[in-house]
């Protein structure tokens, strides 16, 4: 009996503790995507305005 109740403790111990890891990975693919997409605009940003310039 002792050992089914620490076996199904374990299994949600480590689903919660999946659970809180899962949450701080989403959480910085996020910041990672949105600095990416900022980047990639900005660099077509200035990637427009060099090819503009010379033809001035």
């Amino acid at each position: 009996m002792s050992v089914r109740f620490g076996i199904i403790y374990y299994s949600k111990l480590s689903a919660e503790l999946f659970n809180q890891f899962n949450k701080v990975v989403k959480q910085r693919c996020c910041i990672v995507w949105t600095w990416a997409c900022f980047w990639v605009a900005l660099e077509a940003k200035r990637w427009l305005v060099g090819t503009m310039n010379p033809l001035q």
